[in-house]
């Protein structure tokens, strides 16, 4: 009798032992609580807009006029798709029946905080209808809503505002270590001619203080990685180039989907955080 028992307690340890394992779903702990100091919710991808894909935009951020007297959109047709951007679209505002003050723009408030982590600075392609000298801001928020200063350009004197010309430019910015974690970016230029386009695109960041070239890094996900996968609408969607081994846990660990699969619109059980696993590569996303 005292040999079934210990026969069976062992057994009973084992069979708990493998469910831990399987809780930990095959991913590193980088991915899901820290990351450079970052919690789970927070962003902490190079590429923080595009503007290729309208679902992948609102699903990462707001876009929002700092004047209700503004045409804006964040799916405009890039006026020059050629060069340093040739992207197929952009974000563009344009004051188009009053005459605003100077400096205004659009916010781009993030869904989750950005987390910098060691990145030090902030690209962002920027151009003109016309040759802008007063120059463009930028500022970030935290989030308790505090506003930084205007962000320095280190590659010209450390001056906080530059001329902005009618051909798309990468312009660099020092993160601050106040705003390492931030969720909102504000753009500003001079505004003051009605109907004077002004255009952003390529929101990226990284430790290289050298302006981007090309923007071939930081192109639409499905292009540049061969995948791409958001929430909406309830359920977690991927497109990809190539069929997958796409597995979904919850937070706890429950694996909730396990195959192969090109594209996919998997609905979820509740609302809430999912693990997605695509190969090799695991990311984190929010479904409300």
């Amino acid at each position: 009798m005292k040999t079934k028992l210990t026969l069976f307690l062992a057994t009973a340890l084992t069979f708990s032992a493998m469910a831990q394992q399987n809780a930990t779903f095959e991913t590193s702990s980088a991915t899901i609580s820290k990351i450079s100091g970052a919690v789970a919710d927070d962003i902490t991808r190079s590429n923080l807009l595009d503007f290729q894909d309208a679902t992948v935009t609102a699903a990462t951020a707001t876009v929002t006029t700092q004047n209700v007297d503004f045409t804006a959109s964040s799916t405009y047709a890039n006026p020059e798709a050629t060069g340093v951007n040739p992207t197929s679209t952009c974000a563009y505002w344009v004051a188009n029946t009053v005459t605003p003050g100077w400096a205004q723009g659009l916010d781009f408030t993030f869904l989750s905080p950005v987390n910098a982590g060691t990145n030090q600075y902030l690209h962002i392609m920027m151009k003109k209808a016309a040759v802008e000298a007063n120059g463009v801001l930028v500022t970030l928020w935290d989030v308790a809503g505090v506003q930084s200063g205007n962000l320095k350009y280190p590659n010209n004197g450390d001056v906080d505002r530059l001329a902005v010309t009618t051909s798309w430019a990468d312009f660099v910015v020092t993160i601050p270590s106040t705003h390492v974690t931030f969720n909102k970016i504000s753009i500003k230029f001079n505004t003051r001619v009605v109907n004077q386009a002004s255009y952003v695109d390529e929101i990226y960041m990284d430790n290289s203080v050298t302006p981007r070239t090309n923007v071939a890094t930081a192109m639409n996900e499905l292009e540049s990685r061969g995948y791409n996968v958001f929430a909406r609408n309830g359920k977690i969607v991927l497109n990809a180039n190539t069929q997958m081994n796409v597995k979904i846990y919850a937070l706890s660990g429950q694996k909730l989907y396990d195959q192969k699969a090109t594209d996919l619109q998997w609905k979820v059980p509740a609302k809430g955080v999912y693990i997605v696993r695509l190969n090799e590569k695991t990311q984190k996303i929010v479904v409300d």
